[in-house]
């Protein structure tokens, strides 16, 4: 039995979103450090694109649905201006 492990990407992994890169955190392909350095910290990102990702996809699967779906957002749990934005954006 051998004792080395091929290298594998962490469970936490999403492609093209949340990696390990350089030995670094990649938020959507931006180094982790270098924005706490840029923006300090905590740092909260919300990449734009995950919200229209998620909202089309949602409308798709649920499109052969005979009732009219409305979408909602709870403000309450995050009320982030630019998240607000984006979600008010891409429900229309």
């Amino acid at each position: 039995m051998s004792t080395t492990m091929a290298a594998s990407s962490p469970a936490w992994t999403i492609p093209d979103y949340l990696e390990v890169r350089e030995g670094h955190l990649a938020i959507n392909g931006a180094d982790a450090l270098e924005l706490v350095r840029n923006y300090d910290s905590p740092l909260f990102v919300f990449p734009d694109h995950a919200s229209s990702r998620i909202s089309t996809g949602s409308r798709r699967r649920l499109s052969p649905v005979a009732h009219p779906i409305r979408f909602f957002y709870a403000s309450k749990a995050n009320s982030n201006m630019a998240v607000l934005k984006t979600g008010a954006r891409v429900g229309h």
